[in-house]
């Protein structure tokens, strides 16, 4: 079950978001509407917990690539295998070198990837005191 739903999730990711824009109508003095895209951000560094490591990984993953961006993963240390295994997928399957890099280690790198200069967006799942130990 959990297999399948990484895969949805990363096939929603691939057929949906690079054309994603959010129309939406702005209440002012003016009505008028504005439309949001999705667009690129740069280097995305992704923080998952030990809990559901494969899914809330694909979950950051997905939408990152999908948008052309890279991505530098630090996931929980002691459920890294499953994040080397889809780096190793991903690098099977034909995934350019360096656009989805997996950083292992103690909880300290964390706060080291959060808060490097050129990773340009984080993407955190965790608990509120790891969190304040991993903001900027």
């Amino acid at each position: 079950m959990i297999r399948l739903l990484g895969y949805s999730i990363l096939l929603y990711a691939s057929d949906n978001l690079m054309s994603l824009c959010l129309p939406f109508v702005t209440v002012s003095a003016d009505i008028y509407l504005r439309v949001f895209c999705l667009t690129y951000t740069g280097v995305v560094g992704a923080i998952v917990p030990w809990n559901f490591p494969l899914m809330l990984l694909t979950w950051k993953l997905a939408p990152a690539l999908a948008m052309g961006n890279t991505v530098v993963l630090k996931p929980a240390s002691y459920t890294s295998l499953s994040a080397l295994l889809l780096a190793e997928v991903c690098a099977e399957a034909g995934l350019p070198p360096g656009v989805f890099n997996v950083v292992t280690g103690s909880g300290a790198f964390g706060s080291l990837l959060a808060g490097h200069d050129d990773v340009d967006k984080v993407a955190f799942t965790g608990s509120t005191l790891v969190s304040y130990t991993t903001a900027l």
